[in-house]
């Protein structure tokens, strides 16, 4: 597992060199290339993301949560793919890069968990309150410490 986290970090790595932010990783966008003594996993994407997803949305950063514009935009397919800094006016690439990576967290997590999708019980709202407060996605008891 630590191989396919390697790897996916590789991946975000070579993009954000060069200013490129993917937006939608994801479980669902990592697929195994090679597997024998070791692991090797690449990162795809299947379009657009879907932010309408409930699914979705522990894969938002808090700092993208707050910002309301994320939606509609990418909704309306008005966003290039892949996003490159000269297409944000609104956001800043920070806060974009911040999100690719609260994006791999949360794949990892559903790496560490064996696929278990992640909670869907939250909406933006809660979800946003839930940061603020300082929590996270639960950690299984095979995990803790």
């Amino acid at each position: 597992m630590l191989e396919i986290g390697a790897s996916l970090a590789k991946a975000i790595w070579y993009l954000q060199d060069r200013d490129i932010v993917h937006s939608n990783i994801r479980c669902r966008n990592v697929f195994v290339a090679k597997y024998d003594q070791s692991i090797t996993v690449k990162l795809s994407d299947t379009g657009v993301p879907d932010y309408t997803r409930p699914d979705d949305l522990f894969y938002l950063a808090p700092e993208l949560l707050e910002h309301r514009d994320y939606k509609q935009c990418t909704i309306a397919g008005t966003l290039p793919r892949p996003f490159n800094k000269s297409a944000f006016g609104k956001f800043p690439i920070s806060a974009l890069n911040l999100g690719d990576i609260w994006a791999y967290g949360t794949t990892m997590w559903q790496v560490f968990h064996f696929g278990q999708k992640v909670p869907t019980c939250l909406d933006e709202e809660n979800l946003l309150a839930f940061y603020k407060k300082g929590h996270r996605l639960e950690i299984s008891g095979t995990f803790s410490t």
